[in-house]
């Protein structure tokens, strides 16, 4: 009787850890388009309950402090939730800087194993958050290269934005081996004159290109938003949200007992949970 009690309770100390999501959005140069995508994301995961990380890219670390810190701390040390050590955007929504440490994971990147950058970094992370990851695509090229991340590249009907879009697309498919996807975006409303349609030749013309050159056909996903709308449930159509959370990168960890943590391993297959 006592043995099986012994082993309950050895089974009880063990449960499985929460998965860590990842969504990537590939910063711009001129950076509007890129940071509204990021935000409409960020903003619709805090409504829905979760706790959002944004690992932004390009602001570097103070000493001591944001992704750069974390990865250099013992790995046995634990983990603080968000709150304890990022800034709040937002309820539900944190900011923490990343570029150094981005950097720093992908000098690292060298001879390892498909998935083995990426999962460090989410192991420097709290389990169970929602990471929305933005940086210089050159360096989620080498962080994530060979993963099945699917990085959100925006576009709007600014010439320069469809320039960046194909050069980015380009970097992720050569580089880091990834299947990125162009998000057209374009304000929903009466008062906004040609919307999505607007975007239409040019966005077909830019897939035709990297048909041609790439020889790769790149999934498309236009999203008309309105920030009018009260909250951020409403602000994008629902199956495009859908859509969006089941590209999203699952990184999963073994039985854990206690607070010893297993290597991650990073899924093969998009998540494909409704939120």
């Amino acid at each position: 009787m006592f043995d099986l009690y012994n082993q309950a309770h050895g089974l009880q100390a063990c449960s499985p850890a929460q998965p860590t999501r990842l969504l990537v959005v590939p910063a711009t140069a001129h950076g509007g388009v890129a940071h509204q995508l990021l935000w409409l994301l960020a903003r619709r995961l805090a409504r829905e309950g979760e706790q959002v990380l944004v690992l932004d890219g390009m602001a570097s670390e103070a000493a001591g402090t944001g992704l750069k810190s974390l990865l250099e701390a013992p790995r046995a040390a634990p983990v603080p939730w968000p709150g304890d050590w990022t800034e709040d955007a937002v309820a539900g929504v944190h900011i923490m800087p990343g570029r150094l440490g981005l950097l720093q994971l992908g000098n690292q990147a060298h001879g390892q194993v498909t998935g083995a950058t990426v999962s460090r970094l989410i192991q420097a992370l709290p389990q169970g958050v929602f990471v929305l990851l933005t940086a210089p695509v050159e360096v989620l090229a080498v962080v994530l290269q060979g993963t099945a991340a699917r990085p959100l590249v925006p576009l709007d009907a600014q010439p320069r934005t469809l320039v960046e879009a194909y050069n980015a697309a380009k970097v992720l498919l050569q580089a880091g081996e990834l299947l990125p996807v162009l998000v057209p975006m374009a304000p929903a409303g009466r008062n906004n004159r040609g919307g999505l349609h607007a975007l239409d030749a040019p966005v077909q013309a830019l897939a035709q290109c990297a048909r041609t050159h790439l020889g790769v056909d790149l999934q498309i996903w236009p999203v008309a938003y309105d920030e009018s709308c009260d909250t951020p449930a409403n602000r994008v159509p629902e199956p495009w949200w859908f859509k969006v959370l089941d590209s999203a990168l699952t990184v999963t960890s073994d039985v854990v007992p206690h607070d010893l943590r297993q290597p991650a391993e990073v899924a093969a297959e998009p998540d494909s949970r409704r939120c």
